[in-house]
């Protein structure tokens, strides 16, 4: 059940790195990390993508610890997912307005 959590952690991180490239003109606008922001702006797409996926592998290792409240990651993770993905299928309708 763990490794499919993180698979779909994954989709959803995929499907926000995508969401960032196709709206990359408006992520000042609409992007509510603001170190996320400033990766984007210094970096672009890339810098954003490698911040997510930075945090993404960071909070993996972490789940896979044998300490004592690490089990509560991946399930804490997956939630904050789901939400993620549920508020990308709702900006989906915004996209040719984002896009630019």
């Amino acid at each position: 059940m763990k490794k499919l959590m993180w698979a779909f952690m994954i989709g959803v991180a995929v499907l926000d790195v995508w969401f960032t490239w196709s709206c990359r003109s408006t992520v000042s606008d609409w992007e509510s990390n603001p170190i996320a922001a400033l990766a984007f702006q210094y970096l672009g797409v890339t810098g954003a993508a490698l911040y997510r996926g930075f945090w993404l592998l960071y909070a993996a290792l972490m789940s896979w610890t044998q300490t004592r409240y690490s089990w509560m990651i991946t399930p804490v993770w997956a939630l904050g997912h789901a939400y993620l993905l549920v508020t990308l299928l709702q900006s989906m309708q915004y996209m040719a307005y984002l896009a630019g």
